[in-house]
């Protein structure tokens, strides 16, 4: 079997049958891959397998399993040993792939292999244009504010094809490697907090390992079916630096590589707690501004200065990302529970 997409799965149903629905018409042969989706915790698997069957999916090509709520990392580990593919597909259950994804993803490990060489491919995950598309919308589509694929799309350099992007572009909602590789290396370490972090560090201890170059390839194209509100974007820069604590601590050459410098470090913590201080009033100002972004249509961005404009409004919201990211991390250091609505109230003034 080519390839085994390795899926885990909480709370969202709808989302999920609309991610099995379209893996069941892929363009590859049915008999070339397989489907696995881990449930954290009880409840959709019935759900799931109508989805799968209702586009034609077949049984034989869905794996379906309920584990204990453990966070996503454990339930992707669980999926491995079931794997009977060579390559592995990691996915969320929030993407929904075009037609020639899995192809996409086994004919680049195969021409790999043809040359004697292994590789990891990290394919396109643009957000989905909602109906009534905001400014914030947009900006998540064409900017770094998640994901680097929008510097990825602009490199046309003659390279393009053979540039090694890093592991700090290798995404776990769409990347694959060789199944094997993963599993000698244990599949994904599982963090302190499970939130950010493991997909870029298995692909850095994959390169460590292998030497595999990550390769984009635009054509492994999948949507991301994932809306984010200005609250929900705060959340995830604070989580992402209250997680960033326990990644340095337990995955330290990677987490140097990634950040420049030993986050873990106790001058790491001083810096964190005069830099909430003193950049408060900042980020303050700058959520008041981002926040009407969700408010505002995308079409401001049209016309000839849309480029610029873009570009303002992208630099606009750093010192909020910025100050809730180190507020996240200091919350990690002085040991208290990671809680998001306790910075944006902070930010927010009430």
């Amino acid at each position: 079997m080519n390839a085994s997409v390795v899926i885990p799965t909480f709370g969202r149903p709808e989302k999920l049958a609309a991610c099995l629905a379209a893996f069941a018409t892929q363009n590859a042969p049915a008999e070339s891959f397989e489907v696995l989706v881990g449930f954290d915790g009880p409840g959709g698997i019935g759900f799931a397998r109508q989805a799968w069957r209702s586009a034609g999916g077949h049984d034989a090509h869905l794996i379906t399993i309920e584990y204990p709520h453990r966070g996503y990392t454990p339930v992707r580990n669980d999926l491995l040993p079931l794997a009977r593919g060579r390559i592995m597909i990691s996915a969320n259950d929030d993407i929904i792939p075009s037609p020639g994804f899995v192809q996409a993803h086994v004919a680049e490990h195969d021409l790999a292999s043809q040359r004697g060489q292994s590789v990891l491919v990290s394919g396109a995950t643009p957000f989905q244009r909602p109906p009534a598309d905001t400014l914030l919308d947009r900006l998540m589509r064409d900017t770094s504010m998640v994901f680097f694929h929008d510097v990825m799309k602009r490199y046309v350099e003659p390279d393009a094809r053979e540039k090694d992007w890093g592991f700090r572009h290798c995404y776990g909602l769409n990347f694959s490697a060789p199944m094997g590789q993963i599993r000698e290396l244990g599949g994904f370490t599982v963090l302190p907090t499970i939130y950010g972090y493991e997909d870029i560090e298995c692909a850095f201890r994959v390169q460590q390992r292998f030497g595999s170059p990550v390769l984009y390839r635009p054509e492994a194209m999948a949507w991301h079916d994932h809306r984010y509100t200005a609250r929900e974007y705060a959340a995830r820069e604070y989580k992402l630096g209250y997680a960033a604590l326990g990644f340095a601590r337990v995955c330290q050459l990677c987490a140097l590589e990634t950040f420049g410098r030993d986050i873990a470090a106790e001058a790491e913590q001083q810096y964190c707690s005069e830099f909430v201080q003193r950049e408060f009033k900042g980020a303050r100002l700058a959520w008041e501004t981002f926040l009407a972004f969700e408010r505002t249509p995308a079409n401001v961005l049209d016309g000839p200065h849309g480029g610029t404009l873009q570009a303002a409004a992208y630099q606009q919201h750093l010192p909020l990302k910025r100050w809730l990211w180190r507020q996240g991390l200091l919350d990690a250091f002085t040991g208290r529970a990671m809680q998001p609505d306790m910075a944006l109230r902070a930010i927010m003034g009430v």
